[in-house]
């Protein structure tokens, strides 16, 4: 066994996609709507520049974090697993300026030892060159682009 085990918190620990939705409705009504499918804010609403922006706005601000709801099978899961000896890690694409409001919320919720960084865009990129690439056993991410890689 290699001993750690890597996880995303948006969309995997953490309901942060409901948050965004929810809010983005109350400021844009009807003109929020959009295919959740696609992954990219930046995509997602390529025609809708003012709601591109406040999602783009919200997703920035630390305080957006706060209050979300964790995904409890995923949060025994890895219980679980740290209980079994896994190392644990969170890397997020949350902005670097969130990584200490994101340590409060994880130890408040997954309560175990781990390590975390934020503001890394290109997670497949960070874990292969980093100390962390022959020792991460494996990983668990929404992103289509971080599974694919």
């Amino acid at each position: 066994m290699k001993n750690i085990a890597v996880f995303d918190i948006d969309g995997v620990v953490a309901d942060f996609e409901s948050r965004l939705t929810y809010h983005l409705y109350l400021q844009f009504n009807s003109q929020s709507k959009c295919d959740r499918s696609i992954y990219s804010l930046e995509e997602r609403y390529k025609d809708k520049p003012e709601v591109l922006k406040e999602a783009l706005k919200f997703t920035a601000d630390p305080n957006s974090y706060y209050g979300l709801i964790p995904d409890m099978a995923v949060v025994n899961f890895i219980h679980r697993i740290y209980k079994d000896g896994y190392s644990i890690f969170f890397l997020s694409s949350r902005p670097a300026i969130t990584e200490n409001f994101s340590r409060r919320w994880l130890k408040k919720h997954v309560e175990c030892e781990f390590g975390l960084v934020c503001g890394v865009s290109n997670k497949a990129d960070y874990l292969l060159n980093s100390d962390l690439k022959d020792l991460v056993d494996f990983a668990v991410d929404d992103s289509p682009v971080v599974v694919g890689d």
